[in-house]
Formats: C-alpha cells, structure tokens, sequence
C-alpha cells in the first residue's frame, strides 16, 4: 500500500517511463520539466534535492502544514485556477490515474469555501487528496507537452508515483545521497558531479534556487561534509 502523502512530513517522491520509453529527449524538455515542476508544486511542497535521468525522475520533499496547504488550495494553483470555486467533483477529475476516494462524510462538500464546516479530520484527509491529485496534474502537464512534441501517444509514466515517507535525518541524509549517485548506478557517468540534471551542482552554489539548501546542508552539519559524503558513496 503506497503512503499518503501527510502535511508535514519528508517524502521519497519518483516515477519512471512506461515501458523502454524515454521521459526526455532533448535539453530542453529538462527545463520545462522542472519549470512545470515550479509551477505546479511549490505552494504545497518544499524541495531538497532532485534528480532526472531519461528513464526516471526523483525528489525529496516535504508537504508543508495544514495551514499553508489550506491556503494554497484556496488561493490560485496552475492552470486549474482557484480551487475555491470548484467543485469536488472538478477536482477530482473521472480520468484521473487515481481517484479521488473521499470518505462519505465529505460528500456534502460543494467546494472548498465550505471547509470551516468539517472536523479537522477531515480536513487533513481531504488535503492529502489535493496533494496527490496537484502531483498528478503536474505529471499530466509534462505529459501533455512531451508527446505533442514528440507525436506520439499514449502514457508516459507508470500508473502510480512512488512516495516513501522518511522519518529520520539519517535516512534524509542517505536519500540524498543515493538521488545524486543515480546516474552513476544507471552508467550515465562516472561520478555524480558530472551529470548536469540533478540538484548537487545547485547545492553545492550560491545561486537562486527553488530548494531548500540551507537545510541540507545543515543535514551534513556543513558544504565540506556534505560533499565529502557524496564522495565517499560514489
């Protein structure tokens, strides 16, 4: 049974192409991924790391509070607009990989206005929904646009995103870790450092970034161990 994905917490998130397809196919589809990634996901998530290779993609993240997510939700989300003015049956569109299954208790509910009315409960279980349903919205937009561009049919990733809650700085220390060696265990490179679609390079600068770095560093106590981590992995 996969997790949800709960207000607060750190997760594993990946997903792989469908089949022996490939899920980018030119630099370009590289930045729209992570543009659309920006787009789609950064009122609801916090992100730390992350890692593209043509058959997979990896991030480590973590769900903001009920409180934010509340007002991301309410306020104006990707293409959909404003969540406030929708319906629960808008929401959780029929095509969607994987349905809405609200509890029975929720089925009153017009739209989100009518939140202040539930238990917290019920709120919270509603918003790990809104979660799962705006990833996949985001999965759905690259999906979209790649096979425009590339005129083919059909999905391009698998069914169901992958999602391992973490629970300890240890195993958030070791996730990172093992996303940036990624294209090393695939043979794309010889060290981590070389492969220019992941988040290590970002990490280890100065530069605007959407992720949290100074957490991540703080997770290795400073750069020095950090990269002397990644390192000793490789």
């Amino acid at each position: 049974m996969k997790d949800i994905l709960e207000p607060g917490h750190y997760y594993y998130i990946s997903n792989r192409a469908n089949g022996m397809d490939n899920l980018f196919d030119r630099e370009e589809n590289y930045t729209f991924f992570l543009n659309q990634y920006a787009k789609y996901t950064a009122g609801m998530v916090d992100t730390y790391c992350y890692c593209l290779t043509p058959c997979e993609i990896q991030f480590l993240v973590r769900i903001k509070d009920k409180d934010a997510l509340l007002d991301y939700f309410l306020g104006s989300v990707g293409r959909k607009g404003n969540y406030r003015t929708k319906r629960l049956s808008e929401i959780c569109e029929p095509n969607f990989r994987e349905p809405c299954d609200l509890d029975l208790n929720l089925q009153g509910l017009k739209d989100l206005e009518g939140l202040s009315h539930f238990r917290e409960a019920e709120k919270y279980h509603l918003l790990t929904q809104l979660v799962s349903l705006q990833f996949g919205h985001f999965f759905n937009s690259y999906s979209k646009a790649f096979n425009k561009q590339q005129n083919r049919m059909g999905s391009l990733f698998r069914k169901t995103f992958k999602r391992l809650r973490l629970f300890d700085s240890q195993l958030l220390r070791q996730i990172v870790d093992i996303v940036h060696q990624t294209p090393v265990k695939q043979g794309l490179c010889d060290s981590p450092e070389a492969w220019s679609h992941t988040s290590l390079p970002i990490l280890n600068s100065v530069q605007p970034t959407f992720l949290n770095r100074t957490e991540v560093t703080q997770w290795f106590e400073n750069t020095d161990h950090f990269n002397v981590y990644h390192r000793r992995s490789a």
